[in-house]
């Protein structure tokens, strides 16, 4: 084949494995990730996020509480923004979203990799320890992807999934999710790891030295000013 072309959810970034966001992280903190602080949001930052009881399996007790009116495709009812079924570990961080790409994409972190049920809730480790069987049997087949986005060329776009599902689907889903810091923040990361990890090859001349200054600001450390320049910059880029 002439090149490869992705067109959307090569994440989802709202539907993780136990033993995936345990391995997520696990690679960062053997890569040293740098942390970030929450605004509005049960947790204080992304250190006091992975030690939270709630972290594997009940992450929805930690989502930003904002709600829309309804579904885009439903009557009536008022419901979370995080609307998918399986955000139960939906992944927050910068750190979160970027470690699944290097995981899902590359064999050689998964060496480093140990699962162990018990680092979850008791009542979750049937769940573990089957996802973790599933996971194992993918593990096995990233080399051969590895293979072959390494001879063809590959180009690849976000859908919903890459940030969270119906992301943007409607304007009051814009709306209640942008006008809530801890979601905001949310969306912004996984727009970041979109970016390093897919946009930036799909089109590097898009990105002028500007754009990779503030860029390289955000990813020695994701807060502050850095992530307030960097965040305006994504939101309102056009390529």
């Amino acid at each position: 084949p002439a090149l490869l072309m992705l067109t959307g959810d090569q994440i989802y970034a709202d539907d993780v494995a136990g033993p995936m966001l345990h391995a997520i992280h696990q690679i960062i903190e053997l890569l040293g990730f740098p942390d970030e602080s929450f605004e509005n949001a049960v947790v204080r930052d992304g250190t006091e996020l992975y030690s939270n009881p709630d972290t594997y399996y009940g992450r929805k007790n930690i989502l930003p509480n904002t709600k829309v009116g309804r579904k885009w495709y439903t009557r009536g009812g008022v419901y979370p923004v995080f609307t998918s079924f399986f955000s139960h570990n939906h992944l927050i961080t910068f750190a979160e979203y970027t470690a699944m790409y290097l995981l899902i994409w590359s064999p050689v972190l998964w060496e480093f990799v140990t699962f162990d049920e018990t680092a979850v809730k008791e009542e979750f480790r049937s769940a573990y320890k089957d996802e973790k069987r599933r996971i194992k049997a993918f593990v096995q087949a990233i080399p051969a992807v590895a293979r072959v986005m390494s001879h063809i060329p590959v180009y690849m776009i976000f859908d919903d999934h890459d940030i969270t599902d119906d992301w943007n689907m409607t304007a009051q889903w814009e709306s209640a999710a942008y006008g809530h810091p801890f979601s905001k923040q949310m969306i912004a990361n996984g727009m970041a790891a979109y970016w390093l990890c897919q946009g930036w090859g799909n089109a590097p001349d898009h990105f002028d030295p500007g754009f990779l200054e503030q860029a390289k600001a955000f990813l020695e450390q994701p807060d502050g000013l850095a992530r307030q320049t960097f965040t305006k910059t994504l939101f309102k880029f056009e390529q």
